[in-house]
């Protein structure tokens, strides 16, 4: 016989593996396009943030220059 929480304990193991996978996928994606991705120290993954930004190449007297 199953209880209703375990079906519960199950969906939300799914949903977190699924959250797992795209969090994993956008990371992929951001550092394959050359974004530059910032993560907080943190260890706990459901509390580690992230910010992702475009690097702008600024020119000037023939020199570029990376600003983040």
């Amino acid at each position: 016989m199953k209880f209703a929480t375990d079906k519960t304990a199950t969906d939300e193991y799914t949903e977190n593996e699924q959250m797992d996978k795209a969090f994993e996928k956008i990371l992929e994606i951001a550092f394959d396009a050359g974004l530059l991705v910032f993560m907080t120290d943190e260890g706990n993954s459901y509390t580690q943030r992230v910010l992702i930004e475009r690097p702008v190449i600024v020119k000037s007297e023939n020199k570029f220059t990376l600003v983040a």
